[in-house]
C-alpha cells in the first residue's frame, strides 16, 4: 500500500510540474562572432530598420568560406561607409542590410564611388553655401538663403 501511495505521489508530483512550468520555454540563441566581424560590424553604416546581425553574420562566414579575406570585407565597408555618409543614406532605411552586402552578389566588392559636387544636389541652405565657397562663388553679404542659391544654379550652369 505505501509503494502505491508513493507511485501516486511521484505521479501527482511530475503532473504539478508540468502543469506549472511554462508552456514554452525560450531559448534565446547567442551567436560568439567572431572579432573580426565585431571589428566589422561596428565600422558597417547604421541603418534605420532591421539589420539582423546573426544574418550578417552568416553571410560574412560563406564569404569567408570561399576564400574571401575579411580585411577585403572590411575595405568594402570602409567604402560603402563612406558612400552612405556622402549621400546622406547613413542611418536611413536605404542603408543596405549587412546580410545583403555579405551576401552572394558580391556588394562588398562594388566600387561606391564617392559622389562629386556636380552630381549630388545639395539638401541644405549650408550645403549649398559650402558648394559655392568650394565653385568660388561666395554669398554677398547680406544676400537672403534663396537670392543666393538661385545665383549659385546660374553660375554653375554657366
Amino acid at each position: 500500500m505505501n509503494e502505491q501511495l508513493n507511485r501516486m505521489e511521484d505521479t501527482l508530483n511530475q503532473i504539478l510540474e508540468l502543469l506549472t512550468k511554462p508552456k514554452r520555454e525560450q531559448k534565446l540563441r547567442t551567436f560568439d562572432y567572431d572579432t573580426n566581424f565585431n571589428d566589422i560590424w561596428e565600422k558597417y553604416p547604421k541603418r534605420l530598420g532591421n539589420n539582423p546581425k546573426n544574418l550578417a553574420y552568416r553571410a560574412y562566414n560563406a564569404r569567408r568560406a570561399e576564400g574571401i579575406k575579411w580585411e577585403d570585407l572590411m575595405v568594402g565597408v570602409k567604402r560603402y561607409k563612406a558612400f552612405c555618409d556622402a549621400t546622406h543614406k547613413t542611418g536611413t532605411e536605404f542603408v543596405m542590410q549587412a546580410s545583403t552586402f555579405f551576401g552572394p552578389r558580391y556588394e562588398f566588392e562594388e566600387e561606391w564611388t564617392l559622389p562629386t559636387p556636380e552630381t549630388v544636389q545639395p539638401k541644405t541652405n549650408e550645403q549649398w553655401f559650402k558648394l559655392g565657397e568650394m565653385k568660388g562663388v561666395p554669398a554677398r553679404p547680406g544676400e537672403a538663403a534663396d537670392t543666393y542659391i538661385h545665383r549659385l544654379k546660374g553660375e554653375l550652369r554657366a
